[in-house]
């Protein structure tokens, strides 16, 4: 019986279906996830951004309404 291969990376090994193995060991599905991995960085750079400004955004407007006697909560 041919001893199972496993990934460089992680735990899978060649017994899993549709699995394959680049020149280092490392499994398809290793790989493809950090390809897509690239991308959720990105969005999550990008949202995190966002979220900071809409928060400076709302600390701005809780000051000139807290001179007006308002308090935006």
């Amino acid at each position: 019986m041919k001893e199972a291969k496993v990934c460089s990376k992680c735990i899978l090994t060649s017994q899993v279906p549709n699995i394959s193995f680049d020149q280092t060991g490392v499994c398809n599905f290793c790989t493809d996830y950090e390809e897509e991995k690239k991308y959720l960085d990105r969005d999550y750079v990008a949202l995190e951004q966002k979220m900071l400004s809409t928060f400076e955004k709302i600390f701005q407007l809780s000051i000139v309404l807290t001179h007006k006697k308002y308090l935006l909560l």
